[in-house]
């Protein structure tokens, strides 16, 4: 006689089911999660790319860079607008880093639409966040021990992952604004979750 009655699951083969479609539903999330931490990456460093070659025509073509009010603007456009500001910020969670109209007008010469901005919260490892791609121009950054105050900077989810830009920097001893191009790596430093990457732009006068 069939132990099951009328050719139903029993039980243990019910609960196998379940747990192989568990199993099956995971790897997709899993796969999934990876295609688009990719894409997110792709998106940010072909953009930091894009800006980094206008830039340095704005400042062949004008023999100066582009005008930064705060010394320090966000690249692109439609951020978010976070908190009290009121426009769109980007860069880091222990500093504001605003998008800079003046300057969005002086790239738009060289650079024919400003891409849309990436608005993908990054953590890091030590729990701090980063929005977006910022422009930074801070006397104390040095390039082989020469003032180089212009850079580029972004990060990626994702630990020990390829820049993707020219002129890609690491630290020296490991101190924040003394750099020299990146050598045996290919970005700027790295935890378990992300990796952050810092473009020296040439010098203009």
């Amino acid at each position: 006689m069939n132990a099951r009655g009328h050719g139903g699951f029993t039980i243990v083969e019910l609960l196998i089911v379940i747990v192989v479609i568990g199993i099956l539903a995971a790897i997709t999330i899993v796969a999934f999660n990876g295609v688009q931490q990719r894409a997110n990456n792709a998106a940010k460093f072909q953009a930091a790319a894009s800006y980094g070659k206008s830039i340095q025509l704005y400042a062949t073509q004008n023999n100066t860079l582009p005008p930064m009010g705060n010394g320090s603007v966000c690249l692109g456009q439609g951020y978010t607008i976070r908190g009290s500001d009121t426009v769109g910020t980007c860069g880091g969670s222990d500093y504001t880093t605003r998008e800079d109209a003046t300057f969005n007008a002086a790239i738009q010469t060289v650079l024919s639409r400003i891409p849309e901005a990436n608005n993908k919260v990054v953590t890091k490892g030590d729990g701090a966040t980063f929005v977006g791609i910022t422009l930074t121009n801070w006397d104390g950054f040095t390039l082989d021990g020469r003032p180089n105050p212009y850079v580029l900077q972004f990060v990626l989810e994702g630990q020990n992952q390829d820049c993707n830009v020219p002129g890609v920097v690491e630290m020296i001893n490991g101190e924040w604004g003394n750099f020299r191009p990146a050598a045996s790596q290919k970005f700027t430093f790295s935890d378990p979750v992300s990796t952050t990457c810092v473009v020296a732009l040439p010098n203009a006068s």
